[in-house]
């Protein structure tokens, strides 16, 4: 005999009571309109991130090197295979665009001084508003991902944005 002919067969000789169906599916619709209610909670929305192409990067994770003339600076440590890279985070909160040059200087565990890690400034106008540094495989604004010529690096501690200027545009 079949399961569904043994559940046929129960119904038929012991039919369940209107009143207990009606409960029966008065809980089934409470439990699927909590669980429809408890999708739509705002306390179960992510807290924010920015959206890379290799990962997600959340907020608290960049470091505020400097800020200076309307423009927060930032730095995050990470790593591009096997060795380390520094991605940039420039927040402009001015009216207009600024123009930014800089001289990046890493600090690497055990070093008594940072060194330069280039002799040329490094330059970028930025709109109002955020520019990130966000993959170390052909980025889109190369001034903002760093990656030290001596490889495989893995003991960077510190970023340093110096002779940092600001100009309005």
């Amino acid at each position: 005999m079949s399961f569904i002919s043994v559940l046929l067969d129960t119904l038929i000789r012991n039919p369940p009571k209107l009143t207990e169906m009606q409960t029966n599916c008065t809980r089934l619709a409470g439990a699927l309109l909590c669980l429809v209610l408890l999708s739509w909670s705002p306390k179960l929305i992510p807290a924010p991130v920015l959206q890379t192409n290799d990962f997600t990067v959340s907020a608290e994770e960049w470091t505020l090197a400097t800020e200076k003339s309307g423009v927060k600076a930032y730095y995050r440590i990470t790593t591009c295979g096997e060795d380390q890279v520094i991605y940039l985070r420039l927040v402009n909160s001015n009216a207009g665009a600024v123009q930014v040059s800089w001289k990046g200087v890493l600090q690497f565990t055990g070093e008594p001084s940072p060194r330069s890690i280039k002799e040329d400034l490094s330059q970028i106008t930025i709109q109002t508003g955020e520019t990130t540094g966000t993959t170390c495989v052909n980025p889109s604004v190369p001034e903002l991902v760093v990656k030290p010529v001596d490889a495989p690096v893995v003991n960077i501690e510190s970023y340093f944005f110096q002779q940092l200027t600001i100009t309005q545009n």
